[in-house]
């Protein structure tokens, strides 16, 4: 089986797309419907966990070892009875082995897969496609995944040579999976978008609009994940009171949500709020916050702090020159890893862009509520840390509005879920009939 198909203009009528197998068929396992949750996808991605965990090349990735988590049988089955369904083994304990069976509990409707879905992975956040290809697969669609021509990840590649191997090992080498790679050549995106059942485009509006423009069959389905904002909030008043422990547990946190893919993920903080009564004190608290998180990243020693200082100075003298940003700033705190844009308020969303590399814009509160501020459809998740339960249940109540998909505690603000931008992904990549 091919690694990753490079697809050129001249060479459309020799895609394969639904196979490995270079027989030049496109529509040939069309036919042959996947089910949800079928066992051999389960097996398959269960033996994909075990073996990334255990690759030298690929655990190193700790995005990727987020994903190989994900994907482990026990979650999957956990997920497959939050949904609903229920395993049903019907010839012993041995499940690997059994005809078990996918029962529905007192639901009226059915499920099977769409089809085939297309789904485009993002340059910049390069594992995020793995998620809807599990999600797919257990909806029992076949699959083709493009994958940027910028993409040259040692440890992407390895994990690409290790899902070929395993589909191969696993009996799923029809189809199931189909990894191809060309540079944007609007022709071939059209001719694929004619032949599939859905889209699932990952990144930024640009590239939203531009596939979208691309017309793709009558009953295509486009799932899109546009680009998004999103926050933390801190209490000012629990950090002061941190000790040593408490103080590596909240940066640990906040590196795994903030630095994992340089805050270009949409669920990666871009502002942060400080929530406490007393500017003053808030004041210092800030202060205190950037220079032990500018220590921790130090000594991690990952980071070009030179490169990280030109990009931050030159968005400031973008965020203070631009005539037409106007942004209320108040106070910048500038550092090589870490910089603090303070703005007295929030202005249009829109205005707010990060250059990543730990540039963030920061707003003093003294109630929870004031976050209602952020309410806007561009805005997707909110991390929290250090707050009472009163001011949670506030910050909670803020998804009830428009914008606002997700609230979680510092920490989790990369961890997947298969409800993500108010899509229930499952139902999306569905045929969904009546029982």
């Amino acid at each position: 089986m091919a690694l990753i198909k490079q697809i050129q203009i001249d060479s459309l009528d020799q895609i394969s797309v639904f196979s490995p197998k270079d027989n030049n068929d496109l529509n040939r396992d069309q036919k042959k419907a996947g089910k949800w949750f079928d066992d051999r996808v389960i097996h398959f991605l269960d033996d994909l966990s075990k073996n990334v965990m255990r690759n030298a090349l690929i655990r190193n990735r700790p995005d990727i070892i987020a994903v190989a988590f994900w994907i482990r049988k026990s979650n999957l089955r956990k997920i497959q009875l939050e949904l609903g369904f229920n395993n049903t083994n019907t010839n012993g304990s041995d499940e690997r082995n059994s005809n078990s069976e996918i029962t529905q509990s007192n639901q009226p409707y059915a499920f099977g897969p769409l089809g085939t879905i297309f789904h485009i992975c993002p340059a910049n956040v390069d594992t995020i496609f793995l998620y809807s290809l599990t999600i797919s697969m257990l909806c029992g669609n076949k699959n083709i995944l493009k994958i940027s021509s910028r993409m040259q990840d040692t440890g992407l590649l390895e994990l690409f040579r290790v899902m070929s191997e395993l589909l191969e090992k696993h009996e799923m080498d029809s189809g199931f999976v189909d990894f191809i790679q060309y540079k944007n050549e609007e022709e071939i995106t059209r001719y694929i978008s004619k032949k599939v059942d859905g889209r699932v485009i990952w990144g930024g509006n640009s590239t939203i609009e531009k596939i979208r423009s691309i017309l793709a069959a009558p009953r295509c389905r486009d799932i899109s994940f546009a680009d998004r904002v999103s926050l933390s909030v801190f209490s000012a008043k629990e950090l002061m009171e941190l000790n040593s422990e408490g103080w590596a547990d909240l940066l640990n946190k906040f590196d795994n949500d903030a630095y994992l893919f340089d805050q270009l993920g949409c669920s990666s903080p871009q502002i942060i709020y400080f929530l406490g009564e007393n500017r003053e004190k808030d004041a210092t608290a800030i202060h205190i916050f950037k220079e032990k998180l500018s220590s921790f990243l130090a000594s991690k020693n990952e980071l070009d702090a030179a490169s990280l200082s030109s990009l931050k100075l030159n968005k400031i003298m973008d965020d203070i020159a631009e005539e037409d940003n106007k942004l209320p700033i108040v106070n910048v705190e500038f550092g090589s890893l870490v910089t603090f844009i303070e703005l007295e308020k929030l202005p249009d969303i829109e205005m707010i862009s990060t250059c990543g590399g730990g540039y963030f814009y920061v707003r003093c509160i003294s109630n929870a509520l004031e976050l209602a501020e952020i309410q806007d459809k561009k805005v997707q998740t909110i991390t929290h840390w250090g707050l009472n339960e009163s001011q949670k249940q506030e910050v909670e109540s803020l998804k009830n509005g428009v914008g606002i998909d997700r609230v979680v505690p510092l920490g989790e603000g990369l961890s997947f879920d298969y409800v993500w931008d108010g899509y229930n992904l499952f139902w999306e990549l569905s045929k969904i009939t009546r029982g």
